[in-house]
């Protein structure tokens, strides 16, 4: 992507953010037009609202209600997705939805991942220990063949000599 294209995506991320903060076009009469700060713009952005967070029926609605074109997730930096606000309309792979419930279903994603981690560790620590405990009776069962040849060897080299052996 050349720098323009790189310019040209950051500026309308920096608009679409503006717009979400709550900055209007001014009035096509006025004498002068002053685009918003986008330092200004993110601040806004991320900045709570008055209330608490929308619930996941209404980010739901948000997500899918007519209106400015949502960003695409594909087109946005790491640090511009953890930017945005929870109501910020984005498309993912030709689906429309807000940034939260994305990181909702992130979220989820990776505890299952987690969570089927620690199942294939135990699992694996179960093998193990398996297979340790099987090895171990095996050597042991070699170890004591092993002692009673020369166990044996010991009680003929008794009957030989009777009387050499012991001192």
């Amino acid at each position: 992507m050349s720098a323009l294209a790189k310019g040209t995506v950051l500026s309308l991320g920096f608009l679409v953010l503006a717009l979400a903060a709550g900055f209007a076009a001014p009035h096509p009469a006025a004498a002068q037009v002053q685009a918003p700060d986008p330092a200004k713009a993110l601040e806004l952005a991320e900045a709570p609202g008055p209330g608490t967070a929308p619930r996941p029926e209404e980010m739901k609605a948000l997500a899918q209600a007519p209106g400015p074109a949502p960003l695409k997730l594909e087109g946005l930096s790491r640090e511009q997705f953890d930017r945005l606000p929870d109501t910020q309309a984005i498309e993912v792979k030709g689906q429309r939805m807000t940034a939260g419930e994305l990181r909702a279903k992130l979220r989820q994603q990776a505890a299952q991942a987690e969570a089927k981690a620690k199942e294939a560790a135990h699992r694996a620590q179960a093998e193990f220990e398996a297979y340790r405990a099987r090895f171990l009776q095996e050597e042991k069962a070699k170890v004591d063949a092993e002692n009673a040849k020369v166990q044996a060897e010991i009680a003929r080299l008794r009957q030989q000599r009777p009387g050499q052996m012991g001192r």
